[in-house]
């Protein structure tokens, strides 16, 4: 390639890219500002467990939110709010996640307690990056801030363990190996969250009536433990459990009271532990039941409810999403009482025709879609990412065709133009910039005319040519 030819075409890219990035800018600014005075209603479906174990379907959007029954009969908002009202009973995730890699960042591995006092000790889990896989905890004081201790599965100690000390555990997605009674730990899919415990907060220990406030459970392989962090006590609550299980926290009001539950959920069971008496109940979980989601809780009539969901293949596109929910009633004795099952699409009405018009505009390039179609299906997060990966396509499909076919469209009108202008205006019979500039759409095109612009037009509609033929002799040349 001649040397003016390189250098005209790292122009035209550097031109298309300073383009590109000025247009998306603009483009995207002015597609949220419209979209913040025009936003799509888009209505979501969800089933929710009502205290005393009645599933509802929650129909829920920017404009409405309504309820119905799994018999199709409509629940009003206010009267759901009444029943629900003073509700001590929470629902249990109980899904069985695939450990992860050890985090790597620091505040990720450090997973904070406190044992509740009016001056509180602060116990922070501590996930080694040395040695991953394990566990233990370290202490100070609130006051002194200094160091008081250690916890181990050698139990409290005032120098560090040793490593075969730690807890063995096991890490994963929206998974933690332990849970406290207190309202300061909470488990989320997010990260172990902790509330400072001032002297307000001391009511918070009678929260539980068959545990103490300032108790920890961890689960270390197929080993259940208590902690009590007030004493620095500790003892063993259950052993010879699945190594592969999932630690929980549900809880049920009876006679005025609020009692925890402790749940240890393997592929082929559900146990339910009294902390207290360490009373165990076992629910048998059928094939039909998802290993990786699903949730728990006992109802005002003593039943224990099993809800679990679980998608169905799309048909086309993500409109046409569909979950089916499975909902399983036992007795104390683990008996199955009774069965329901319901199917709820998330969302019902969402259109790809905004997302297709806006992206047509914001990036008018064929590049794009086709890169978002060659990626997209292995970047689907959320529940979509359990389909299969001719489903995750379809869902991507069905939000760039649109886009795609219009910038298509576009890039060939632009190729075709760009032939016309390279043969009839500059006597180039080559394929090179109405392939380059046709495969970049728009963005190509106003660097195109940037870098070549039309020459002057000559008498009878000609341009003059960018090479003009050699000066002709003067004078009038005479021939015998």
């Amino acid at each position: 390639m001649p040397r003016t030819d390189r250098h005209s075409l790292l122009m035209f890219l550097w031109l298309v890219l300073g383009y590109a990035i000025a247009h998306v800018v603009v483009a995207a600014w002015l597609g949220a500002m419209i979209e913040s005075v025009w936003q799509p209603d888009y209505r979501y479906e969800n089933v929710e467990v009502m205290s005393d174990g009645e599933p509802l379907v929650r129909i829920y959007s920017r404009r409405t939110n309504q309820y119905r029954t799994l018999d199709g009969e409509l629940v009003s908002a206010a009267k759901v709010a009444e029943r629900n009202s003073g509700r001590t009973v929470s629902q249990a995730s109980i899904g069985i996640h695939p450990p992860s890699t050890q985090p790597s960042n620091w505040s990720q591995r450090l997973l904070p307690l406190t044992d509740g006092a009016t001056l509180p000790v602060y116990w922070y889990a501590v996930l080694p990056q040395e040695v991953p896989g394990t566990m233990y905890f370290a202490g100070y004081d609130s006051r002194s801030r200094r160091l008081t201790g250690y916890l181990s599965a050698g139990g409290f100690t005032a120098l560090p363990p040793s490593v075969e000390q730690f807890f063995p555990i096991r890490t994963g997605p929206s998974y933690y190996p332990f849970i406290g009674a207190v309202k300061a730990a909470a488990i989320s899919s997010d990260g172990f969250y902790s509330h400072p415990q001032e002297p307000a907060y001391e009511a918070l220990l009678d929260l539980y009536a068959n545990a103490p406030g300032d108790a920890v459970w961890v689960l270390s392989r197929n080993v259940l433990y208590e902690i009590r962090l007030r004493s620095q006590t500790m003892r063993t609550l259950k052993t010879d459990l699945p190594e592969e299980a999932h630690l929980s926290r549900a809880t049920f009001k009876r006679d005025d009271k609020t009692f925890v539950q402790l749940l240890v959920r393997s592929e082929a069971e559900l146990l339910i532990i009294d902390p207290e008496t360490t009373n165990t109940e076992r629910l048998a979980l059928g094939p039909s039941v998802p290993k990786d989601s699903g949730s728990y809780m006992q109802t005002d009539d003593g039943l224990r409810l099993l809800h679990t969901q679980s998608p169905l293949e799309p048909t086309a596109s993500l409109s046409d999403s569909k979950w089916r929910h499975q909902l399983t009633w036992y007795d104390a004795s683990g008996s199955i009482v009774k069965q329901a099952e319901t199917v709820t699409q998330n969302p019902v009405s969402q259109s790809a025709v905004p997302f297709t018009t806006g992206a047509s505009l914001v990036c008018p390039t064929p590049i794009a879609p086709l890169v978002g179609l060659m990626v997209g299906p292995w970047v689907v997060s959320g529940r979509e990412a359990q389909f299969a990966y001719s489903a995750r396509l379809g869902i991507i499909w069905n939000f760039v065709w649109g886009w795609l076919l219009t910038t298509s469209i576009i890039s060939l009108v632009i190729g075709w133009a760009c032939r016309r202008r390279e043969r009839d205006v500059f006597d180039n019979a080559s394929w090179l910039w109405p392939i380059l500039v046709g495969g970049l759409g728009w963005f190509g095109w106003m660097a195109y005319i940037c870098l070549r612009p039309l020459p002057a037009r000559l008498p009878h509609g000609r341009w003059m040519p960018t090479q003009p033929d050699p000066n002709r002799p003067l004078g009038t040349e005479v021939f015998a």
